[in-house]
């Protein structure tokens, strides 16, 4: 796994039914990197191998950005 990037992928629940497609998609051929999906609610689809982080809706678009890219860890993510 490359330790120092993360793939942060940014959505929202009402787009959950495309979020099989890309994670498979992602996993494929993107599987050494490590994973986190952004949102407001999980809905139990994140798979084992990502990371989740919760964003309140009442938030700004960009206030939601910035407080899910301060929780990750890694010294690049994208």
């Amino acid at each position: 796994m490359k330790k120092n990037i993360t793939l942060c992928m940014y959505s929202h629940s009402s787009y959950s039914d495309v979020w099989d497609c890309f994670f498979s998609q992602s996993d494929k051929y993107l599987g050494d990197y490590k994973k986190v999906l952004f949102s407001d609610e999980d809905l139990g689809k994140t798979p084992d191998n990502w990371d989740f982080i919760q964003y309140s809706d009442s938030d700004s678009y960009t206030e939601r950005v910035a407080s899910c890219i301060e929780q990750i860890e890694t010294e690049l993510c994208f």
